[in-house]
């Protein structure tokens, strides 16, 4: 527990990459947007005009 305390810092560092590391699976599961290529990007757009 001291060394926590000491290293506050470090700690926070490490909950942040942990955060960061697991942020792609939690927009997967919130219904985020679909990895889409370039090219069926361009398409999407061009039949929507």
């Amino acid at each position: 527990m001291e060394f926590l305390k000491e290293n506050v810092l470090l700690l926070g560092l490490a909950l942040g990459s942990g955060f960061m590391l697991l942020l792609p699976f939690f927009k997967k599961s919130a219904g985020g947007v679909a990895n889409l290529s370039a090219t069926e990007a361009v398409n999407l757009i061009n039949r929507n005009n």
